[in-house]
């Protein structure tokens, strides 16, 4: 098997010498068990690509323009502490039904998924949550799918034994979540999650990293409760002073969130944080550096 970390380090090198000693610096300390695990997703993740006439490097000249793009939005949030995007509507049409953006967008962040400490760590954490929640799962829904990694470690851990609903707005998530859980694994709508109107109720809901992408996150979240069984669980991450093209609605702290949560009438389980530099927490909070906020949520 290729070491595609390698490649992927030493391709960056080339390109982006500055870039590469902060990935360097995230990448080089891990274990074997990282080494293993990124390995296996990027071989089958180089099968998608070579499957739409596309190859590894594609995927890293995707990320290094979606590096780009993020540096970009982050000097603007300093300069000016709010996020560029302020519409839904102006970021649909900009973005999410742009396959050209989308297409690099969503690739770029697909690498992040292994390359990106805090990201890495995040799948254990969803994992975890899932895992705890195995025996109550029947009907699983994921709002806002992307790159797809969160459903296919959802298929991980549940198997054939929950039906997978998966929603998105754009096609390109769609289809590159069905390249990474199969065609005929989850049954895939092309939608805006205010007008789904299923005649079932989930057992698990997952919106990884959306509620920073609209104006009101309060009614997503309505929204989603009204989707949830009884006992049911959302799970949710959120990033905090996290400046990008697509993102409207500015988390300043993960406090916000949790009083965001309560006031939908929705209680917190067990939450998380993970900081994208090597910083505590708190001093993340102070200097706006980019956090993940995860939380298993149910009805209060």
């Amino acid at each position: 098997m290729k070491n595609y970390v390698d490649i992927i380090l030493e391709s960056i090198k080339e390109k982006n010498p500055l870039h590469y000693k902060k990935m360097y610096a995230e990448i080089s300390g891990a274990d074997d068990q990282f080494s293993k695990r990124a390995n296996q997703f990027f071989s089958k993740y180089d099968d998608f690509l070579n499957s739409q006439g596309k190859d590894f490097e594609f995927a890293i000249e995707s990320y290094l323009r979606m590096i780009s793009d993020m540096q970009i939005e982050t000097m603007d949030f300093f300069r000016s502490g709010k996020y560029n995007s302020t519409s839904f509507e102006d970021v649909k049409k900009r973005v999410y039904h742009n396959p050209d953006i989308m297409e690099y967008y969503m690739n770029g962040l697909m690498l992040s998924q292994f390359v990106w400490k805090h990201h890495y760590d995040l799948q254990f954490d969803f994992q975890n949550s899932v895992r705890d929640s195995k025996d109550e799962i029947t009907n699983y829904l994921e709002v806002g799918s992307g790159h797809g990694l969160f459903a296919a470690n959802a298929k991980e851990v549940l198997g054939d034994n929950a039906n997978y609903d998966i929603l998105d707005i754009s096609s390109v998530s769609l289809e590159m979540t069905k390249a990474l859980i199969g065609e005929n694994e989850a049954n895939y709508i092309l939608s805006d999650i205010f007008d789904y109107e299923p005649d079932i109720s989930y057992d698990f809901i997952t919106l990884g990293e959306v509620l920073e992408h609209v104006e009101d996150p309060d009614k997503l979240l309505l929204k989603l409760k009204s989707l949830l069984s009884e006992n049911g669980r959302i799970y949710i991450t959120v990033p905090t002073n996290a400046p990008a093209i697509d993102h409207i609605f500015l988390f300043k702290n993960s406090n916000e969130i949790r009083d965001l949560i309560k006031s939908v009438g929705l209680k917190i389980v067990v939450d998380n944080e993970f900081v994208s530099e090597r910083v505590e927490l708190e001093r993340a909070e102070e200097l706006c550096v980019a956090t993940i906020y995860t939380s298993l949520i149910k009805k209060a």
